[in-house]
């Protein structure tokens, strides 16, 4: 199987395209604003983190038969509190940030963030379950790097604290580069599975 064609039957490559696409088509139609973006691509890279952590225990059951001893897990409880922390800063800066809105518009990014939680959570049940399948391809451990690289573009537009007024075409353009960037690390950390 060539990774072309690997790529084309891959789901999670589908998931990636359209996450972002929907995000993308939402903004154009104005129908949400920079807020609503930056807090789907924030809950998109909570979900890669969760990703990360369950798959690679699962990698590490099928390998072991168990997660026991403790010690094997050393990376995952780093990364688990590293990554964490970082998240928790960036969800205090997000609620202060869009809390000064009125009620109407604080329930309107509710239901936002309840619909890609929902779309995530999917996602993320569907690439548990896949590797759970004993009869399905065998496909590599999750790389710690693709979570801490898919993080960049929010960390960015939090740290800098500039997607409240930014140029409306300033930020389409962010967002196709948000969208190629995560198909560039998708191709480049999602190898093809083992025969």
């Amino acid at each position: 199987m060539t990774n072309k064609s690997y790529i084309l039957r891959d789901p999670e490559f589908y998931f990636i395209v359209f996450y972002n696409l929907i995000i993308i088509y939402l903004f154009l139609n104005r129908e949400y604003d920079g807020r609503y973006a930056v807090w789907g691509y924030y809950l998109q890279s909570v979900f890669i983190g969760m990703q990360y952590v369950s798959l690679s225990l699962v990698k590490i059951y099928k390998r072991d038969g168990n997660i026991f001893p403790l010690k094997k897990l050393g990376l995952i409880g780093f990364f688990i509190l590293h990554f964490g922390l970082f998240h928790f800063v960036y969800l205090v800066f997000l609620v202060v940030m869009t809390t000064a809105d009125n009620a109407e518009g604080i329930i309107a990014l509710f239901n936002f963030i309840k619909a890609s939680m929902a779309f995530l959570l999917a996602n993320t049940l569907f690439l548990l379950g896949r590797e759970l399948i004993p009869a399905a391809p065998d496909y590599p451990k999750p790389s710690i790097l693709t979570a801490y690289v898919r993080i960049i573009p929010i960390h960015l537009f939090i740290m800098l604290n500039t997607f409240s007024g930014i140029n409306y075409k300033a930020f389409i353009v962010f967002m196709a580069l948000k969208l190629f960037a995560d198909l560039l690390i998708y191709l480049v950390f999602n190898p093809k599975p083992a025969k």
